[in-house]
């Protein structure tokens, strides 16, 4: 895994390929969306993921390599150790989950559904139980609810409204909320649309604390264009927190505008949110 060097600074951002340009020179932003892979039988998609980058127990010595370097130039990047670099597909900076299994312990306790140390009250009817999902970068397995949208848009996948929760991992850390926050939402656009082109309008991107913890909150709406889909719009209510120390929790809600109904259960969703310290 590779981290670049801003000429004065290590930044956030992360990368597998030493040859790639530097984002903040040339982002490498090709987002785009697409709800997900169907579900067995064709039952609607799901839509997000939660846990990152632990390094398995056992018998292995992980030696550091200590590199040596005399002068770096601004915008070049320096390998550093990584335990288990992922490849992917989309962007090229956007650690995959990993292959672990689901969690033996159930992040539902009572009516609150866990994704790290944060919560939210589990939603009812018309909404779909909590399912787990493992497709979210810098993370490995979330837990999510949703409702159908439309009903098989193409032969095998249907368009949902969803609310995720997740516990996310950022290595040596984010550098701050707002950051973390920016990184990973690209990141779920170009996972969950694949490769349609997403238009992203801004409404809100400003710090939101849960229980005094602080956060980053973006509101936004993800424009598409998708061939027998009726919705035009996603409605996108993305939350990371740092729950401690650099331990980050996230709450993403996606609301299609042809379910503009629920967007009221998304937010309601989001005010419920708590860290258990």
């Amino acid at each position: 895994m590779y981290r670049y060097w801003s000429g004065t600074e290590w930044t956030p951002y992360l990368n597998i390929n030493s040859a790639a340009p530097p984002p903040f020179q040339n982002p490498p932003y090709q987002a785009a969306y697409h709800p997900g892979t169907p579900y067995p039988g064709g039952s609607p998609v799901k839509k997000k993921s939660a846990k990152g980058w632990i390094i398995a127990l056992g018998a292995v010595v992980v030696v550091v390599a200590v590199v040596i370097w005399f002068a770096i130039q601004p915008g070049s990047i320096i390998a550093l150790p990584d335990p288990d670099p992922v490849p992917t597909e989309q962007t090229s900076y956007c650690p995959r989950p990993s292959e672990l299994e689901p969690p033996e312990v159930p992040a539902i306790v009572g009516d609150r559904i866990y994704g790290g140390k944060m919560s939210f009250q589990e939603l009812g009817s018309p909404w779909r139980a909590p399912h787990l999902d493992d497709r979210l970068a810098f993370a490995d397995w979330g837990y999510t609810q949703d409702v159908v949208d439309q009903e098989f848009y193409t032969e095998n996948s249907s368009w949902v409204a969803s609310v995720l929760i997740a516990e996310v991992y950022s290595g040596d850390g984010f550098g701050g909320v707002k950051v973390g926050a920016e990184m990973i939402l690209e990141c779920a656009k170009g996972e969950f649309y694949g490769n349609t082109a997403v238009d992203q309008e801004d409404l809100v991107s400003q710090a939101y604390s849960v229980d005094g913890y602080p956060g980053w909150l973006i509101e936004t709406k993800l424009h598409v264009s998708i061939p027998n889909l009726n919705a035009s719009y996603d409605y996108v209510l993305f939350l990371l927190v740092e729950t401690g120390d650099n331990q980050y929790s996230l709450y993403y809600a996606s609301i299609p505008d042809t379910s503009e109904y629920l967007l009221p259960d998304a937010r309601a969703t989001m005010e419920s949110l708590r860290v258990d310290g």
